[in-house]
């Protein structure tokens, strides 16, 4: 499992099971008091000021609950790198390189042989060379696509 999953899972998907088992919960309790005869029955029990205690408290919980879901989706969001596609890889804001066929993070920039200097993806097991994009398909130091990828993020 790569580290994009793991933190899926740690930070979204197992939060999200337990939030889900909560609000069915307290869902449930919620809609059994709006019953009719279930809050007569319970009305007649308790008194109004406890009963209001209650729906309030209910209404706080899934209020709660729904607002960490929403904290959730952001966090999730924000730990998804956004990606573009320049000189055959994809690049973060952070200038990364990322596999441009899975999208995993590639390996250092190593020399590779007799082929020359490269990215490898350990996941795809593949090597990516840097090329420009200019059309000509030529070669390029990693410096130069280093300095393009920044400007191409301060632009």
């Amino acid at each position: 499992m790569d580290t994009k999953e793991e933190i899926k899972k740690t930070v979204v998907t197992e939060p999200l099971k337990e939030g889900i088992k909560w609000f069915l919960a307290s869902g449930c309790t919620l809609l059994v008091l709006y019953i009719p005869a279930v809050y007569h029955w319970l009305a007649s029990r308790l008194s109004f000021w406890l009963l209001l205690v209650t729906i309030s408290f209910e209404f706080l919980a899934i209020s709660v609950l729904l607002s960490y879901v929403f904290y959730l989706r952001k966090k999730l969001i924000e730990l998804t790198p956004v990606l573009f596609h320049k000189f055959g890889i994809q690049w973060d804001k952070f200038h990364n390189s990322y596999c441009p066929k899975c999208s995993n993070r590639l390996g250092p920039y190593t020399k590779f042989y007799m082929d020359g200097w490269g990215f490898q993806c350990f996941h795809c097991n593949k090597v990516y060379y840097l090329f420009a994009d200019d059309g000509t398909g030529g070669d390029i130091s990693f410096q130069d696509a280093i300095k393009a990828v920044q400007n191409q993020n301060a632009a």
